[in-house]
C-alpha cells in the first residue's frame, strides 16, 4: 500500500458463513485519494462483495441446489445447513 495514493478510511467486522460454519473478521478500509472510491485489500484478495454473508461456495451450492428443486425445498435445505451451523438466520419465501 502506498501512503500517497490511499488513506485509511474505516474498520470494521464482517461475518461470514462458511461450509466450516461463521467466521468473523476484522476488516480495513481504505480511500483512493485519486478517485475517492472506497476499497477493502482482504475483500479484493478473497473475492468477497462487500455485504456477503455467504461465502462463493455456498452460494454456487444454493443456485445449483435450486436448479432442479422447488424454492420451498431449497429454503429448507439452507434452514437446515444452518441449524447445522447453530446460526441465528432462517430463510423464508
Amino acid at each position: 500500500m502506498s501512503n500517497i495514493n490511499n488513506s485509511l478510511c474505516d474498520v470494521g467486522r464482517n461475518n461470514l458463513v462458511t461450509t466450516f460454519g461463521e467466521i468473523t473478521f476484522t476488516r480495513t478500509f481504505y480511500i483512493d485519494r485519486n478517485n475517492y472510491g472506497s476499497y477493502c485489500y482482504l475483500d479484493r484478495f478473497l473475492g468477497l462483495k462487500k455485504y456477503g454473508y455467504f461465502d462463493p461456495y455456498i452460494k454456487a451450492t444454493i443456485v445449483e441446489y435450486s436448479s432442479s428443486n422447488s424454492i420451498p425445498t431449497v429454503c429448507n435445505m439452507v434452514n437446515e445447513f444452518i441449524d447445522q451451523l447453530n446460526l441465528k438466520v432462517k430463510l423464508s419465501i
